[in-house]
């Protein structure tokens, strides 16, 4: 009884469900055709993630009996990076990650970022660079403007007002010089 108590204290599956909330919530799939369905899942503080199905689940079982499960862990192998000693990454099944390499830290994505601040957003540095591949713009409180690179040299300046029409202002024929 003893020794099958111990045997039963931790486990492996698979996520087969997930139900978010302030309590998580796992189904996982384990042993054979075992299934555990609503079990507690636990998340380190100031981390969430809501595992895609398939994911690997670790659960411990309170007395040794599955009925007491709980999961601990949800790794899932299908969408590792690969880091180098010291690093720290959080990362999806999309390829967004943030990654806090040896030289900085690193966004990537293919989609929007959005940063939203309070009263004041500050970016602060020895040099500060902001690099657009075909427009810039930005506005104050409804009133704008943006630069677009129309082609070869020739260079867009509109400014704008909410509510009003884009106006052109004079077509800027430079070709400004790459940043260091």
């Amino acid at each position: 009884m003893i020794r099958e108590m111990l045997f039963n204290m931790l486990g492996r599956g698979a996520i087969s469900g997930w139900t978010d909330g302030p309590r998580p919530r796992a189904q996982v799939s384990g042993l054979a055709d075992e299934v555990l369905d609503d079990r507690d899942a636990f998340q380190d503080y100031g981390f969430a993630s809501h595992p895609l199905a398939g994911a690997a689940a670790f659960f411990g079982c309170l007395f040794g009996r599955r009925s007491k499960a709980i999961v601990l862990r949800t790794p899932d192998r299908r969408y590792r990076v690969t880091l180098q000693p010291g690093e720290v990454a959080v990362h999806d099944d999309q390829g967004q990650v943030v990654h806090l390499t040896r030289d900085g830290i690193l966004i990537q994505t293919a989609k929007t970022v959005t940063v939203q601040a309070g009263p004041l957003l500050r970016l602060e540095g020895d040099h500060v660079q902001i690099h657009a591949r075909q427009k810039l713009s930005f506005d104050i409180n409804g009133y704008g403007w943006h630069i677009r690179h129309v082609d070869g040299s020739t260079w867009e300046n509109l400014t704008w007002q909410v509510g009003a029409v884009m106006a052109p202002v004079d077509p800027l024929p430079i070709n400004p010089p790459e940043g260091p």
